[in-house]
């Protein structure tokens, strides 16, 4: 505990340590390399997560996942934060800061590695943006069966409710015939045949309807 509670009294304390330029024999061309590298690094690293949090802010209602997108962005920056520390280390030997940086960056890290765990089998399942555009695609061109299958429907029923007409016409005015005219048992039978005929010629009509329609649906 006694060495732990002596880092953090001396986190940003640089006496123990000497600047890096004078640990080794550094040339200027290889010491201006390596910070230049670092703060190169640092800055893309520091620009990626502004960008990823200016596209959350303005799309957060649209994104899926930004518990995911948060965390890269942080994982991001702190793995950025250790490349500075690493340039600013050639003037300020500030080695601890350093060293709890890079932990903190190994939570995130980690953290970022568990989130992807969990969310990427449930990511890949969704359909890509070719997949949508396909399905929709299809859809439309359900509509476009159906709203035919709807008008020729439509049709049919309006044409065969004139060829019902004639049938159940003929079968009215015979019952009517039957029921208010006196006739003999011949012209009773002649009647009731001619009842039985149409509503045959009846059957068959809606037979029709039916098999027509079928037909349509199976389409």
């Amino acid at each position: 505990m006694s060495e732990i509670a002596d880092f953090f009294s001396k986190l940003i304390d640089t006496a123990d340590f000497p600047a890096r330029w004078h640990c080794g024999n550094w040339s200027d061309f290889h010491g201006w390399l390596y910070i230049i590298s670092d703060l190169a690094i640092w800055a893309a690293y520091f620009a990626i997560p502004l960008i990823i949090i200016y596209f959350i802010t303005h799309n957060k209602h649209k994104l899926p996942f930004n518990v995911i997108y948060v965390l890269f962005a942080a994982f991001i920056l702190f793995c950025g934060v250790t490349h500075f520390l690493d340039a600013i280390i050639f003037w300020t030997p500030v080695y601890r800061l350093s060293a709890l940086m890079r932990f903190a960056t190994a939570i995130v890290s980690w953290a970022t590695v568990f989130a992807l765990f969990k969310v990427l089998p449930h990511a890949f399942s969704l359909k890509s943006p070719k997949e949508l555009e396909e399905e929709i695609e299809r859809r439309k061109e359900k509509e476009i069966e159906l709203r035919e299958k709807n008008s020729r429907l439509k049709s049919i029923a309006w044409m065969q409710s004139h060829e019902l007409r004639g049938p159940l016409a003929t079968i009215l005015t015979l019952l009517d015939t039957y029921d208010n005219v006196s006739l003999s048992e011949e012209d009773k039978k002649e009647l009731i045949d001619g009842i039985r005929t149409s509503s045959e010629n009846l059957d068959t009509v809606i037979r029709g309807i039916v098999a027509k329609t079928q037909d349509i649906e199976a389409d």
